[in-house]
């Protein structure tokens, strides 16, 4: 029983000892940490290039990065010990920026790093900033900013200064982000105008910037819409697709068009290629732009539109629409087609059937004939 109620004692401050060592090593290692000094890093007054419209434009942007800088990775040096400094070696500002090599030589003991840069205004303010190693003349991380107004302007100084201090890594994380939430924003913004071929684009350069689940969702909705805007305009149509059969991807689209206005209960009157002799006035009536004479015959057929279709350089083709209620060319646009097709290793094309153009000729031409029927 004795050496059970000994041995509590004994337990007790066998913890406490272990307790104090990582205490004293904890404080220790914190000691070291912050007995590495930060590099120092000054800002100089940035060059005014032209007239801006703010007094004193490059003291006042470089004192506002200066009070915005974050601070983790340098010690930002006060500006009137900078101030100091410079007088200490003989330097002016102006010297610092015009003559860096000289200046540079002389402020190396007293600063690790300088920021420098400019501000200038055309139609819009432009800034600029760069921080320079001082003993090297390396530039480390660097910065250009737009602004419309001087509101503006000041938020974008203080973003600035926050960028300046980041690795070239961390730079490019916070770009993309930055243009993700952009891209984003408008992709939204396209499907409140039912935009929704433009937002499918902006969606997909979403997702090239990084992996979003809640864009994948989004990006589903609007396909979605898409495809009830398809049964929606193939069902009420009756179409003639005129295609030059003498190539190939015109005729990949004329098929692509076909087979989505019939399965979705539309009607493709006639398929006219120009090889046709005998619709050879349908195929160059639409080309020489006399629409119409050439609805006049395509409304014998009951068509509401000609699909015509026409390749205009090698990796590209070219799309026209006409209402035959009036004659109307209500869509004319040229469409990249260098990723539709690939040679083999035989040296033959292969169609690549999903190939983003066959939808955006579909969508562009549902928008056509919508804003068509809008304006009757």
């Amino acid at each position: 029983m004795q050496r059970r109620i000994m041995s509590v004692p004994l337990v007790v401050i066998g913890l406490a000892m272990l307790l104090l060592i990582s205490l004293i090593g904890s404080r220790f290692a914190l000691g070291q940490v912050s007995a590495i000094p930060k590099p120092k890093l000054a800002f100089v007054d940035l060059a005014v290039k032209g007239e801006v419209g703010i007094p004193g434009a490059g003291e006042v942007l470089s004192e506002l990065m200066l009070t915005e800088f974050p601070g983790k990775r340098y010690q930002p040096v006060e500006k009137s010990k900078f101030t100091a400094l410079l007088k200490e070696q003989g330097l002016t500002t102006a010297e610092v920026r015009d003559t860096p090599d000289k200046a540079y030589a002389k402020l190396k003991d007293g600063v690790s790093y300088l920021v420098v840069g400019s501000i200038s205004k055309l139609k819009s303010y432009t800034l600029t900033a760069r921080v320079v190693e001082v003993a090297t003349g390396n530039i480390v991380q660097s910065v250009e900013m737009t602004a419309e107004t001087v509101e503006d302007l000041q938020d974008c100084t203080a973003e600035a200064a926050k960028i300046l201090e980041m690795t070239p890594d961390e730079k490019k994380a916070y770009l993309d982000e930055k243009q993700f939430a952009a891209v984003l924003e408008e992709a939204r913004k396209k499907v409140t105008e039912k935009d929704f071929e433009g937002a499918v684009i902006l969606y997909r350069r979403c997702l090239v910037i990084r992996y979003d689940v809640i864009v994948v969702a989004e990006l589903r909705k609007v396909r979605l819409e898409i495809d009830r805007a398809f049964r929606l305009f193939c069902g009420k149509l009756t179409i003639v697709v005129v295609a030059n059969t003498e190539y190939g991807y015109d005729c990949r689209i004329r098929d692509a068009i076909k087979e989505v206005t019939r399965r979705n209960g539309g009607t493709v009157t006639a398929d006219i290629g120009k090889a046709k002799s005998n619709e050879q006035d349908i195929w160059v009536g639409v080309q020489t732009g006399k629409h119409s004479e050439t609805s006049a015959i395509v409304r014998k057929l009951n068509a509401h539109m000609i699909i015509w279709v026409q390749p205009d350089t090698i990796n590209s083709v070219e799309v026209r629409v006409i209402a035959t209620d009036n004659g109307e060319e209500i869509m004319s646009r040229t469409f990249d087609t260098s990723n539709v097709a690939a040679p083999s290793k035989t040296g033959q094309l292969l169609v690549n059937h999903d190939a983003p153009v066959f939808g955006q000729v579909l969508h562009s031409v549902i928008r056509a004939w919508q804003q068509h029927i809008a304006v009757k």
